[in-house]
């Protein structure tokens, strides 16, 4: 199900695809920020896979959304958290109360997901995964650049299915402990 070991390949431009790696950075309130890599897949209606990837290349967390359902992993643990695709439960995941057909819809043709105090930017417009997207709520941001592009997954039918890899031990989604994610598109 993981992304990483199956992009062997890299293309630094080229065709679009529906991978793409991404250089991620989360500003949070209170100024303090994160910066990552980010190996992302996208496909309408509202498949989401996103491996936040660590330094030597190895995911560290794993999101997989598809099918009204939602699977977050943490691969170095062997633990995953599985359950209905909500607002909600976005929320705890992303920060953002959005659901996963309208946050795949802006990543892949940037329409508005339409969540009160929410500013969007995507470049370039169209369809496809942006060359550069942001998403901000006051101080709190997650901006995203890509750097290359990936080749499809072996077999890209496996990921956005809101299902965990089977070797992973699965708990319910409402047991996923607290990311310290800003919660976008709230009051601080």
């Amino acid at each position: 199900m993981l992304l990483a070991p199956a992009c062997a390949g890299v293309r630094r431009e080229g065709p679009e695809s529906d991978v793409a790696l991404y250089r991620a950075r989360v500003r949070l309130r209170d100024g303090d920020g994160r910066a990552f890599r980010l190996l992302l897949f996208a496909a309408l209606p509202d498949r989401l896979h996103a491996e936040a990837l660590g330094p030597t290349g190895a995911p560290h967390l794993v999101v997989d959304g598809g099918g009204g359902r939602l699977a977050v992993a943490f691969p170095g643990e062997g633990v995953a958290f599985e359950g209905e695709a909500a607002p909600e439960a976005m929320a705890r995941v992303l920060g953002i109360p959005v659901t996963l057909p309208d946050l795949v819809g802006f990543l892949k043709e940037g329409r508005d997901p339409g969540v009160p105090g929410l500013t969007l930017r995507r470049s370039p417009a169209g369809s496809g995964l942006p060359r550069e997207a942001e998403l901000a709520s006051g101080p709190a941001t997650l901006g995203l650049a890509r750097r290359q592009w990936r080749p499809s997954a072996p077999h890209p039918e496996t990921l956005g299915t809101g299902r965990a890899a089977p070797w992973l031990e699965v708990r319910p989604l409402a047991e996923l402990p607290d990311l310290g994610l800003p919660a976008i598109g709230k009051d601080p």
